[in-house]
């Protein structure tokens, strides 16, 4: 790998990340969890809760993001996985997980 395609993955990288600070950040604006995006909320209020507001947001996003399947399931998936998924979001945001 030259080191063109080595920034180039690296800004990718760094693009992904501050797209989901910023989706984490209008969820939080909007009254959501502030360690989750508005993909993961939509799916757990509007699948998983039966909200029918909250499927209009799921066939939205599912729409906007037409390259992957069934993206806002695969955000809830994927949060699902991550090691501080039964941590409040207070111990998560506050410099990593506490230990207890």
């Amino acid at each position: 790998m030259d080191k063109s395609t080595g920034r180039l993955k690296a800004v990718a990288a760094y693009a992904k990340s501050v797209g989901i600070a910023a989706d984490q950040l209008i969820n939080a604006v909007l009254g959501g969890r502030p360690s989750e995006t508005l993909s993961v909320r939509a799916y757990r209020l509007g699948v998983l809760d039966g909200r029918t507001g909250w499927r209009r947001v799921v066939w939205f996003i599912n729409k906007l993001f037409f390259w992957q399947r069934n993206h806002c399931r695969g955000a809830y998936a994927a949060v699902n996985r991550c090691s501080y998924k039964n941590k409040s979001p207070a111990d998560v945001w506050q410099g990593g997980i506490n230990k207890r």
